[in-house]
């Protein structure tokens, strides 16, 4: 982990110095590392982080704009995750949730893993919610693998699912 964790933050200042915009990915695996050496309020503070890259997507009125919603949709799912893993359940499903408005069509993205971690938001207080979540993901890891993918990460997920 020490490893890891030393390039992540090697990675945030090269984007930092060069004014590069920071994928919220970064921050995400960091806050994973940060979980895996159990510094627990380390990987939350990364929610903020991950938040605060937000402000480079707006526009001149203080929206996101609209040529912007794709990483938008990335930057709250980065922070839903991060949040999910750190047990603050009320916020992550609310980030997943923007994630999902600012990309409607997550449930049809096999990388996005938003309807997966809401799948399991929902089966706590909406079961029916949260089983359509649920099916879809499956329905679409089994048709990356049913076309022939070799990206193993389909057949990870998928087993994760079952």
């Amino acid at each position: 982990y020490s490893n890891s964790l030393a390039f992540l933050k090697k990675s945030l200042q090269i984007n930092e110095d060069f004014r590069h915009s920071i994928p919220s990915m970064t921050y995400e695996q960091l806050a994973l590392t940060y979980l895996g050496l159990e510094k627990r309020d380390s990987a939350a503070f990364c929610v903020k982080k991950t938040l605060d890259l937000l402000e480079d997507y707006k526009d001149a009125g203080g929206k996101y704009d609209v040529t912007k919603y794709a990483t938008v949709s990335r930057t709250f799912e980065s922070a839903g995750i991060i949040a999910f893993f750190t047990n603050d359940l009320v916020n992550s499903k609310k980030y997943l949730e923007q994630s999902v408005y600012y990309n409607p069509y997550k449930n049809q993205d096999p990388f996005s893993y938003a309807p997966v971690y809401l799948s399991f938001l929902e089966m706590k207080t909406n079961p029916t919610v949260g089983k359509i979540f649920l099916d879809e993901a499956i329905s679409l890891y089994k048709r990356e693998i049913d076309s022939g993918t070799e990206d193993g990460e389909f057949y990870f997920n998928l087993a994760c699912l079952y």
